[in-house]
Formats: C-alpha cells, sequence, structure tokens
C-alpha cells in the first residue's frame, strides 16, 4: 500500500513457492537474523535514532512478539541469534548511557550485559561461524577498538594493535 512493509518468502529454484511471511505497519522494519533452524526471525522495528524495539517473528504463523521494552529513549541494533538459536545477541543503551553488546536468553527472558566493564558504545559485532566468539568493535573517543568475547569462558579480550607494522 506505499506505507507498509511486508516480507515475503521465495525458494528461487520454485517461483511459484513466494509466500508472505509478515505484513507490518509502517515502514522501518528489518529482519535482522533468521535462527538457525528456520523457524523464527528477529525483526527490529526502527523508530528512531534513539527508539527501537526487537520481535521475534515465528516463521510458520507468521506471527511477531515483542522481545524489547517499548520505551522512547531506548535503542536496539544488530540482533543475531546465538549459533543453537537459544539466545540473541544484540546493542541497546537500555542499561546505561552507552550501546552495549548484551545477550537474550529466549527462555528466561533474561539479558546479560557482555561489554558492561567498557564505557564506550559498541558500534557493531559479528558473530564466529561456529559460535564460540564474538567480535565487537567500540567508538573510544573516536577511534575503534577491537575485542574479542569467549561465548564459553564469559571473558572478554582486547585486541592490541601490532605496533610493529
Amino acid at each position: 500500500n506505499g506505507a507498509d512493509r511486508d516480507v515475503w518468502v521465495i525458494d528461487p529454484q520454485k517461483p511459484d513457492s513466494n509466500r508472505i511471511l509478515f505484513e507490518l505497519a509502517g515502514g522501518g522494519w528489518e529482519i535482522s537474523d533468521w535462527s538457525p533452524n528456520d523457524k523464527q526471525v528477529v525483526l527490529m522495528e526502527y523508530l528512531s535514532i534513539n527508539h527501537s524495539k526487537l520481535y521475534l517473528g515465528d516463521v510458520d504463523q507468521g506471527t511477531k512478539e515483542l522481545i524489547t521494552e517499548d520505551k522512547p529513549g531506548v535503542a536496539y541494533s544488530g540482533a543475531k541469534f546465538s549459533k543453537d538459536g537459544s539466545g540473541i545477541y544484540f546493542t541497546t543503551d537500555a542499561y546505561g548511557e552507552f550501546q552495549q553488546l548484551c545477550y537474550r536468553d529466549l527462555k528466561t527472558k533474561k539479558d546479560t550485559i557482555l561489554s558492561g566493564n567498557i564505557d564506550w558504545d559498541v558500534s557493531g559485532f559479528e558473530l564466529s561461524p561456529k559460535g564460540d566468539r564474538l567480535a565487537f568493535v567500540t567508538n573510544e573517543a573516536g577511534v575503534s577498538k577491537l575485542y574479542f568475547y569467549n561465548t564459553a569462558t564469559k571473558t572478554t579480550e582486547a585486541v592490541q594493535p601490532d605496533s610493529t607494522k
């Protein structure tokens, strides 16, 4: 209709398999990630730079459930499923002044802050193919700094630049 966003899926080998997954009001929607078993998606609704929400979408049912607060002044972004699909990694400023890297356990709905000891914005992250590490970047006074987070040991390590090059 020119105002809303619809999400469709299609098998490129079977063009007639196209079907609508979600009919979403407004235009600020995106799929952030698909679950490892392809049964769920994380949808982000972007309302403004400081107000966004995350939803868990059921691919078979075409339904969605809000999984974050709907609170103006709180932003969420970069949502990615854990390797086993039991949780979601994302960034948010819900727990302080800075965009922090967090993990949401989908069963308990509990969030864990993974970058809480770093008083800078997390500007991006990526989960390793094995799901055992997260690489994330902070913006520290205009300088990007790389960190690794070990998902098994729950430890963070700053990557030191090689001063010999």
